[in-house]
């Protein structure tokens, strides 16, 4: 029960620190800017891919994204794991719970909200995709190209 709560608590206070959102908007904007420089290059050629492919796309040929996407999702949690170690928050956490249960709890909720930052990212990006897919007029998945 004492980690239930806890873990409610840790990712209650993450979320609402602004953080992670920042985070999660730089991470769709690399993703961004990733693919429109071949977005743009196909809609001068006329060549209409599909907007499941550009998505894909930024994960095969644009691969070196992949390292600072992931390292976006790291920095959110280490950051606060780092504010939380320098102001000293982190020992009545500590002294209530137990060192074993603080540090599964704290595990667990690093984990997480690396997953969730590069989880929301990600989807912020698909949606934009498919916001400039809409526009242009690209299909959102197309059997043959993709």
């Amino acid at each position: 029960m004492k980690r239930l709560r806890l873990l409610r608590l840790e990712f209650e206070r993450v979320t609402r620190s602004g953080r992670m959102q920042w985070m999660i908007m730089l991470i769709a904007i690399l993703g961004l800017l990733s693919s429109i420089g071949d977005i743009a290059k196909d809609v001068r050629l006329g060549v209409d891919y599909s907007v499941i492919w550009y998505f894909d796309r930024a994960f095969t040929l644009n691969s070196w994204f992949l390292p600072v996407w992931y390292s976006l999702g790291a920095y959110t949690a280490v950051s606060y794991f780092c504010q939380e170690w320098r102001t000293g928050y982190w020992k009545p956490l500590e002294l209530r719970t137990g060192k074993a249960v603080y540090l599964y709890g704290k595990s667990i909720n690093c984990f997480l909200l690396g997953f969730c930052t590069v989880f929301g990212g990600l989807l912020l990006y698909l949606l934009i995709l498919i916001g400039i897919g809409a526009i242009i007029g690209y299909p959102l998945y197309d059997p043959i190209s993709d």
